[in-house]
């Protein structure tokens, strides 16, 4: 009896310690890792990465997935925004001081 006791205890313990970052959880959290690394080589692979979490068991948190793709989209815009007309004024130089054209 007390082998059978300890043995409950022991898996009560695993399924505690397996419970503290539950799957979904770890998922979160490598996609996150995945967006901010691929983001230093290419912006727009971050939305690639929160897309490919639609695959796995992230998607039945929407909270979580709104995360990963505002984050996513997030990154793109701060990295892609001085390449877009409109978001930083342009400056020309010609034979004197700056001027700000707007």
């Amino acid at each position: 009896m007390s082998m059978n006791a300890e043995t409950q205890r022991t898996t009560d313990a695993d399924a505690d310690a397996a419970r503290l970052y539950p799957m979904i959880d770890r998922l979160f959290f490598l996609f996150l890792a995945l967006e901010l690394l691929a983001s230093i080589f290419f912006a727009p692979l971050a939305v690639a990465f929160a897309g490919l979490s639609l695959f796995t068991r992230v998607r039945t948190s929407r909270w979580r997935v709104l995360v990963l793709f505002s984050l996513a989209l997030l990154i793109v815009v701060l990295v892609m925004a001085p390449f877009i007309p409109g978001f930083q004024p342009l400056n020309v130089t010609h034979e004197g001081p700056e001027q700000l054209i707007e």
